[in-house]
């Protein structure tokens, strides 16, 4: 009776090994088609650029003086008079502008959750080279890719979660009025579509469900693999090389 309970909770674990590789790898290429979709909500914000003083002039125009721009936002340069001593010019666009770029903020979150999840599809599928979805027993290649896949994945569900934080308060802190002055002033045709920070919040939303749906795929995998571990711990085959037959 006992044997049969254990024939039938390997049989179970064996069945649930499909699902839960499966599992690992949609989560990973949801993490892949997020970082496709992820800067569009962004790439409007993403023009603003062009020459300070007539940025300024734009502002002028609508109502906001140069002083009631973020002081952040003073580009300055210095003064060929007095070498070393700064001096006001105009706007500066990268106040506006630099969590975009391609060197920071969020161009740069975007790439790195695209070259991850690239990554993290790669060692997934080494899941399905050892053929972790079909053993009946686990080998050391097993569970040593499992292990690979555990961390990697670990490491960016969290990552995401943390950057997606810190990016969303940073997109909080942009000085809409200024954005929206901007696009109101440079209106051709129909009225121009306005600005504020809950305009962004599907985007962080949305990743943050991406990243707790890799962390769960993470816990059900660790589940398997760790009762998968005990049964054949528990159960290990009958080392018969030595034992000797007469016939």
């Amino acid at each position: 009776m006992d044997k049969v309970q254990k024939r039938n909770l390997n049989d179970i674990l064996v069945k649930l090994q499909k699902p839960v590789v499966l599992l690992l790898l949609f989560a990973i290429v949801f993490v892949l088609a997020y970082s496709l979709v992820f800067m569009t909500s962004f790439y409007k914000l993403s023009l603003l650029s062009g020459d300070a003083q007539l940025f300024k002039a734009d502002m002028d125009k609508v109502g906001l003086t140069f002083e009631m721009f973020p002081e952040a936002a003073h580009a300055t340069k210095a003064s060929v008079m007095n070498p070393g001593v700064l001096v006001k010019t105009g706007l500066k666009m990268s106040y506006f502008t630099a969590i975009f770029s391609k060197d920071g903020g969020l161009q740069l979150f975007n790439h790195w959750i695209f070259n991850s999840s690239l990554i993290g599809l790669c060692i997934t599928f080494l899941l399905f080279v050892y053929f972790a979805q079909k053993r009946k027993r686990y080998y050391v290649t097993n569970f040593v890719t499992y292990g690979l896949v555990f961390g990697f994945d670990l490491y960016v569900g969290f990552s995401m979660l943390t950057q997606l934080t810190k990016l969303k308060a940073e997109v909080a802190s942009i000085n809409y009025s200024v954005i929206n002055a901007y696009y109101v002033s440079n209106a051709t045709v129909g009225e121009p579509k306005l600005y504020e920070a809950s305009n962004f919040d599907w985007a962080f939303i949305t990743g943050n469900i991406v990243a707790i749906i890799l962390l769960v795929a993470v816990v059900a995998g660790l589940a398997l693999v760790i009762a998968k571990a005990i049964y054949q711990i528990k159960n290990k085959p009958i080392d018969v090389s030595e034992v000797k037959i007469n016939e």
